[in-house]
């Protein structure tokens, strides 16, 4: 999994077949702050213990009797908090400290970074094979944006590498409306947006998701 929820699927035949997702863009056809919310239920499970707390009731409960399934339901706790934790420690551990650094900004400047991947990557919007149409823009070829907070300056810089012009266009139409916003690209290819934290704050709080809501920062 990756940090804008996309995944890489299964290369063997076999696992093809048994482990890959089929018709996986359907259900990923939401916002990214909704599909984020998981992740955070996942932080909170972790804190809470509330995880370990169901598998273990589960171990307890088939464990009953003469029936002892302790080593099956082990490896399943064990891979289970493998899984969990690389996904909170790795894949997401940076998108989760932006969402940190401030309750509006914080949220905020998620929204911007998908939208800015959303506007530079090749999208589509429709399923894989034609047959479904898409709510939200489906990326075929994304083009990776990383995002940080500097704390000493109190602003959020979105970088990545890219040569094509059309890159800082499609930049700086995602920062239009954002006091002090600026986007610049280096000779080397480093597009950087940088936005005062001030101006994420100010920008529209997101409220509870509607059918009907659009994939793009601005409203």
């Amino acid at each position: 999994m990756h940090e804008d929820f996309s995944f890489d699927q299964p290369t063997k035949p076999g696992d093809k077949l048994n482990k890959g997702y089929k018709n996986f863009s359907v259900f990923q056809d939401r916002p990214y702050l909704e599909k984020f919310q998981g992740v955070l239920d996942l932080r909170e499970l972790r804190k809470s213990g509330k995880d370990i707390e169901t598998i273990v009731a589960y171990l307890n409960e088939f464990n009953a009797g003469d029936l002892n399934f302790s080593e099956d339901i082990g490896e399943v706790l064990k891979s289970y908090v493998e899984r969990r934790d690389y996904i909170l420690d790795e894949v997401f551990a940076q998108r989760l400290h932006i969402y940190d650094s401030d309750t509006v900004a914080g949220p905020a400047a998620l929204k911007l970074v998908d939208a800015l991947e959303k506007a530079t990557s090749k999208t589509s919007m429709q399923s894989p094979t034609g047959a479904v149409a898409l709510n939200y823009p489906r990326v075929e070829e994304r083009v990776p944006w990383d995002a940080q907070y500097d704390t000493s300056r109190n602003v959020y810089r979105f970088t990545t590498h890219s040569h094509d012009p059309e890159t800082l266009k499609q930049a700086q139409m995602q920062i239009a409306g954002l006091p002090d916003a600026f986007c610049l690209q280096e000779a080397s290819g480093l597009v950087t947006v940088i936005v005062p934290r001030e101006a994420l704050r100010a920008s529209p709080k997101p409220q509870p998701l509607t059918e009907n809501d659009d994939s793009e920062f601005r409203s």
